[in-house]
């Protein structure tokens, strides 16, 4: 199933394909892409993991009101919600620990 890969993908990969496709065409394309990343703030202190899931490793933690670049939003286990998140690292936050601001972020 999907939600069983995208937990096997690694950040790196899933980062470099959130930023490709985020990635502005030629000029004068129609529907080109926007900046990539959205915004968001993370409440109390936010886990930033390796996946996403709960029982993958911590790489660190965004505190109470950092902000953070939200990526993309992929289904995690239990159909629970993930933000692909970078502030100096790629990871994976659950969607309860991060408030966005503005429009909801792709799916990666």
């Amino acid at each position: 199933m999907l939600r069983h890969r995208l937990g096997r993908l690694s950040v790196s990969a899933c980062a470099a394909a959130a930023l490709a496709l985020a990635a502005p065409g030629p000029a004068g394309t129609a529907g080109a892409a926007q900046e990539p990343g959205g915004r968001g703030t993370a409440r109390g202190d936010a886990a930033l993991r390796q996946a996403p899931a709960r029982d993958s490793a911590v790489l660190t933690t965004a505190s109470d009101g950092e902000r953070v670049t939200v990526l993309c939003v992929a289904e995690g286990a239990r159909r629970s919600a993930w933000y692909l998140v970078h502030t100096d690292h790629y990871a994976w936050a659950s969607a309860r620990d991060i408030a966005i601001a503005g429009r909801p972020p792709p799916w990666c």
